[in-house]
């Protein structure tokens, strides 16, 4: 089980990683078997090509990579078979003209599933707790639902 852990430990960090370097293709890729909903969008971005044009239409990428650091905290994993489940805390910084800003905090809820012996997200359900200036990471603003 510790591995089950360390693996869908190592994919929360690889989706945080892919999102600071704009690898969104690659990104995309980790929801193949997946979905991703949140409490500031009433969408379902449903597989590969949904969650990569999420990305593109909603963050602002600019020329220098990364500008924005995605951190993931406090997690909590809890596995059963082939199926897992995991809580954690995330917060985005961003680098502005003033400096570092924490622009973004909120709470992941996710499920997985291991298919063919690989991990997988399942579901990642994005919750916003508290937000600053996003004009500069964001194309527009977020919207309680």
């Amino acid at each position: 089980m510790s591995d089950d852990r360390d693996e869908i430990s190592n994919l929360i960090a690889r989706y945080a990683e892919l999102l600071n370097l704009g690898h969104i293709d690659e990104l995309g890729e980790l929801f193949s078997h997946g979905r991703i909903t949140s409490t500031t969008q009433a969408e379902v971005h449903e597989g590969t090509e949904a969650v990569k044009e999420m990305y593109r239409s909603t963050v602002v990428f600019p020329e220098k990579l990364p500008d924005t650091l995605l951190v993931t905290t406090n997690l909590q994993i809890e596995v059963d078979g082939d199926s897992a489940s995991s809580k954690a805390y995330w917060m985005a910084m961003h680098q502005t003209s003033s400096g570092i800003s924490a622009v973004v905090a909120g709470r992941y809820h996710d499920a997985f599933r291991r298919i063919n012996g690989t991990w997988w997200f399942h579901h990642r359900h994005m919750l916003v707790d508290m937000s600053g200036d996003l004009s500069s990471h964001l194309t527009s603003p977020l919207e309680e639902l």
